[in-house]
C-alpha cells in the first residue's frame, strides 16, 4: 500500500513541474486581462495628458506646441480610439475646443458634467488680456451665448458657468474696457466694464468698502483726456457714486483712515489697459560721482532728478550739490537743479559733480603743512 501511495506522489510531481510554466503563464494572461478592465472602468479619467474635472482646482494636461489637441486617446497599448460622445466605462466623453485668450488653447477631452469654468481651467486659465466677463459658448446649430465667469466666481451666479455639450466652441476674446479701483475696498484690481455705468457699480463689483474707508474724503478719480491728467473729486456717498458716469481707463481711490491728510500726486505708473513699452534701446538712467551708491537704476517715467539720486543713496559728503549735469545718449550736455522737475530720458548720464576733498580734510591738511612749516624753520633756525 505505501509503495502505492509513494508511487501517486511521484506521479503528481511530475505533471506539476511538466504543467508549471502553462500554470504562471495562465496567470499572467489573468492579470493584464484584470488590469484591462481596470483600465476600461476609469477611461474617463484616464485619458492621456488630461483628466476629468470636479472641481476650478483641476490640473492641466501636456503641451503639444502652442495649441494642444487630445481628441484621441486610447486604452495604454492598444491602437484603439475613443468617439466624441460616446459612452465607455462609467462616464460619456465629450470633444470640446478652447480657443482665444487662455494659456493653453486646444481641444480636450471633458466629462458630460464639465461647466465651463472647469473646461477653462484645463486651458491653463485665461490670460490677462483676456475676458473673463464676455466668455463665448458657440453651439452647433443655436446661437452663441455670452457668460460672465467673474460673476459666477465671486457673486454665485451659476447661470453664468454652464454645462457643455460635444463639439462646444469656448472662445476667450480680449479684454476691453478696463476700470481700476484701489484703496479701501475688498477687492482692488481692474476691471473690466460690461454693463456697469456709474462708480456706484464699480465700488459694488470690487465687494464694497473695507472696515478703513475714510467716508469724509471724496472719491478721487484719475482720467485721461487726449493725453492730458485730471484728478477729480466724488463725493462718497450714494446719489453722487450713482450719478458719476465711469469711462474706460479711469482708475479710482477710495482714501483710507491711515493715510488721512496725507498729499498724493496721483501719478500712474501704468494707466488700465495699457502696457507700457519704451522704444530705446537702453532703458536705465546712469546716476555716477557725488552719491552713495553710483551705477545704473531702472527708468521710471514719472522720476525726476532728485528721485533717481535717492534711489543711488542720495548726495555723497562729497557732492557738489549745485553742479549736476545730464549727459544724453546722443553726447548732449546740460546743466540741471536738484529740485528741476525736468524729465530724464531713458539712456542718459547723471553726472554729479565732487569736492576733491571734504572740509575737515582741508583743515587737517592745512594745519598739517603748518605742523611741517615749523618744523622746517626750527631745524633751520638750530643749524644756525
Amino acid at each position: 500500500m505505501r509503495s502505492v501511495l509513494k508511487k501517486i506522489q511521484i506521479f503528481l510531481i511530475v505533471i506539476t513541474i511538466a504543467f508549471e510554466p502553462f500554470v504562471v503563464m495562465a496567470q499572467s494572461e489573468l492579470e493584464q486581462v484584470n488590469n484591462l478592465l481596470l483600465n476600461s472602468q476609469n477611461f474617463v479619467g484616464s485619458i492621456p495628458g488630461e483628466r476629468v474635472l470636479g472641481g476650478m482646482g483641476a490640473r492641466r494636461g501636456t503641451r503639444s506646441g502652442s495649441f494642444r489637441d487630445n481628441s484621441r486617446s486610447g486604452i495604454q497599448g492598444s491602437n484603439s480610439t475613443t468617439a466624441p460622445g460616446s459612452s465607455l466605462g462609467q462616464g460619456i466623453v465629450y470633444q470640446i475646443h478652447v480657443l482665444g485668450e487662455v494659456i493653453s488653447p486646444g481641444t480636450y477631452h471633458i466629462g458630460a458634467s464639465t461647466r465651463l469654468a472647469e473646461a477653462i481651467q484645463m486651458a491653463g486659465w485665461i490670460l490677462e488680456r483676456g475676458s473673463e466677463r464676455r466668455v463665448e459658448v458657440r453651439r452647433f446649430g443655436s446661437q452663441t451665448k455670452t457668460y460672465d465667469l467673474y460673476r459666477f466666481q465671486y457673486f454665485g451666479n451659476l447661470e453664468d458657468n454652464p454645462y457643455l455639450m460635444d463639439n462646444d466652441v469656448v472662445f476667450v476674446p480680449l479684454n476691453k474696457g478696463l476700470v481700476q479701483i484701489v484703496g479701501a475696498v475688498q477687492r482692488p484690481r481692474q476691471y473690466e466694464i460690461t454693463r456697469e455705468a456709474s462708480l456706484y457699480e464699480i465700488i459694488k463689483l470690487a465687494g464694497g468698502y473695507t472696515k478703513g474707508v475714510l467716508m469724509s474724503e471724496p472719491i478721487k478719480v484719475i482720467r485721461y483726456d487726449n493725453g492730458d491728467k485730471k484728478v477729480l473729486d466724488v463725493d462718497n456717498n450714494d446719489p453722487a457714486l450713482k450719478a458719476f458716469k465711469i469711462k474706460a481707463a479711469d482708475v479710482y481711490y477710495v482714501p483710507q483712515k491711515l493715510v488721512e491728510g496725507v498729499k498724493f500726486d496721483y501719478t500712474l505708473s501704468n494707466i488700465p489697459g495699457d502696457e507700457l513699452f519704451l522704444p530705446a534701446y537702453d532703458d536705465q538712467v546712469y546716476v555716477i560721482g557725488g552719491v552713495s551708491s553710483p551705477g545704473p537704476t531702472p527708468y521710471v517715467p514719472s522720476y525726476t532728478i532728485r528721485q533717481y539720486i535717492a534711489t543711488t543713496g542720495g548726495f555723497s559728503r562729497l557732492a557738489k550739490r549745485g553742479k549736476i549735469y545730464i549727459l544724453s545718449q546722443a553726447g548732449d550736455t546740460r546743466r540741471i537743479n536738484a529740485d528741476s522737475q525736468e524729465k530724464i530720458n531713458p539712456g542718459d548720464t547723471v553726472i554729479i559733480k565732487e569736492k576733491r576733498m571734504e572740509p575737515l580734510g582741508w583743515l587737517q591738511f592745512t594745519m598739517g603743512l603748518a605742523t611741517f612749516s615749523l618744523s622746517i624753520a626750527s631745524t633751520l633756525i638750530a643749524l644756525r
